[in-house]
């Protein structure tokens, strides 16, 4: 499924290429290079010659699609290339008429019935098409797009998403980023030991797992969860057997967390997430304030209207308590609300839908932020302690 579709993916949670990159490597620890396609490719995704390759791209993503495009067909697999940008997004969600929002696409419908496996390198490109596009208008989207996304599921169709995808001057320029500085960071977060990461989050999800008093606490946070019933999924940029088996078929890369589904009807408190970018604002100081699981309350200090606009215009459940998430990956750092989720001891909170991590929330809206340096406690043992993990 096109992430285009799905709403802007620039929330720190969840989901943020540089300009042009004929090949694209990371150097690690001075002397490990690391092919980024590859491992898309023959890691992340492990295509064989039985699998069909969709890869969903940007303008300003073409040269890595092609790349990884090329690797997968040196596996035998099929590939199609699907190409967006900018002026397409205005074209389709600004200037057409909106009674074709609701209208089901042939198309990206055809595709979920032969597609095995997909690559997500969305933009936009400038987050400026936000400023034009009304919320409302993606939203109209849901019904058939929730359609063919649980068709995917039930195909168990793989998905890796890309976050250098998002590494863009044009973005740093309108959330008042460093551009160097952010393609710094998330190329040394690409560089981390998918090995290491799986292992510290199975250790992670097993002391959160089924802990029924977890409290997390921090500048303007004071938040009770429940984790009782519900497991791990450790997000270590590898789909395996096992995580097809238990339904978790997306990966990041960069990557490096773990995510619990806490119980929806038992989140009580407040969590204030400090820069949060969301469709082309930096919204400063977001509270979100929590009683019985359902989200009750929120303010801002600046560009609360953002929020409101994205949540107000979203469907299905979308007020309720839905992930929470430890963030495992030593090489990644903050940076104002970018790639914060993954940074080793970053604690993160999200409401809306979370059934692709055992929860019951249902829909396609999902928004989440981080709490830098919080402490997290679960049956009154620290996890993480101001910001560092403790394993």
């Amino acid at each position: 499924m096109p992430t285009f579709l799905r709403g802007p993916t620039d929330t720190g949670t969840l989901r943020e290429s540089a300009h042009r990159f004929v090949r694209w490597y990371v150097l690690r620890e001075g002397i490990d290079i690391v092919d980024i396609a590859k491992q898309v490719v023959r890691t992340s995704l492990n295509l064989t010659d039985q699998d069909v390759l969709v890869i969903n791209a940007w303008r300003h993503t073409l040269d890595l699609a092609k790349r990884i495009a090329g690797e997968a067909s040196k596996v035998g697999a099929d590939v199609h290339v699907s190409y967006f940008d900018d002026d397409m997004w205005i074209s389709q969600f600004v200037e057409s008429d909106p009674k074709y929002d609701t209208r089901k696409s042939p198309l990206t419908a055809s595709f979920a019935e032969v597609a095995t496996a997909q690559v997500e390198l969305c933009g936009p490109e400038d987050p400026k098409v936000f400023d034009r596009t009304k919320p409302e208008r993606m939203s109209a989207t849901e019904a058939w797009v929730q359609e063919i996304d649980d068709r995917m599921r039930e195909r168990k169709v793989r998905t890796a998403f890309i976050g250098l995808a998002q590494v863009t001057q044009a973005r740093a320029r309108k959330y008042g980023v460093s551009f160097p500085k952010w393609k710094k960071i998330v190329t040394a977060a690409l560089g981390a030991d998918l090995r290491k990461i799986a292992a510290t989050g199975r250790l992670v999800g097993k002391r959160l797992a089924g802990a029924r008093d977890v409290r997390i606490t921090g500048e303007k946070t004071d938040l009770a969860l429940d984790l009782s019933g519900r497991e791990a999924f450790v997000n270590d940029g590898i789909i395996d057997a096992d995580d097809i088996a238990r339904g978790a078929l997306h990966a990041s890369l960069p990557s490096g967390s773990v995510v619990f589904a806490p119980q929806e009807t038992k989140a009580d408190g407040r969590v204030t997430f400090p820069s949060t970018p969301l469709w082309g604002k930096m919204i400063r100081d977001l509270q979100l304030t929590f009683d019985g699981g359902r989200l009750v309350d929120y303010r801002a200090a600046k560009n609360l209207r953002a929020f409101a606009n994205y949540f107000g215009s979203a469907k299905g459940d979308k007020d309720l308590i839905g992930s929470l998430t430890v963030g495992l990956n030593s090489k990644a750092s903050y940076l104002g609300g970018f790639v914060g989720s993954l940074v080793s001891g970053a604690v993160s909170v999200g409401i809306g839908a979370n059934d692709d991590i055992g929860g019951a929330n249902k829909g396609l809206f999902h928004f989440g932020s981080t709490v830098p340096n919080a402490t997290l406690r679960a049956d009154g043992i620290a996890v993480v302690d101001a910001g560092r993990l403790r394993t």
